[in-house]
């Protein structure tokens, strides 16, 4: 039982790992993009499609380092990308406080 739990905890680690490296890489290359990428329609497509989802999913993770991230990510598309992506930033923002109310609402609840 115990090597099992040990098993979690690395494939755990590893993923946390991975999750970090993608979100640090992905920070580079937004606060590094130029005007070319900043106007190019297939990445603020795949920006609209791919990232904002991912965001709003790791923007309220309870881990700092994923949470620190995936703010300075939002700051980096509020700076750099927000003409093109003015509804997305909305419901990052809309899902993040949703999310937030729910959760200290949970503990409150626990609370009792």
């Amino acid at each position: 039982m115990l090597r099992l739990w040990l098993l979690l905890m690395l494939f755990r680690s590893h993923e946390l790992r991975s999750k970090v490296l993608s979100l640090q890489l992905l920070l580079s290359i937004l606060q590094n993009a130029g005007p070319v990428f900043q106007t190019n329609e297939m990445f603020i497509n795949a920006i609209k499609q791919y990232l904002c989802v991912a965001l709003s999913k790791n923007g309220v993770s309870s881990v700092p380092n994923v949470f620190e991230l995936s703010l300075a990510i939002f700051v980096t598309l509020l700076s750099n990308f927000k003409q093109h992506l003015k509804m997305q930033i909305e419901v990052i923002i809309l899902f993040s406080v949703f999310i937030m109310t729910f959760f200290v609402t949970l503990q409150v609840f626990l609370m009792i």
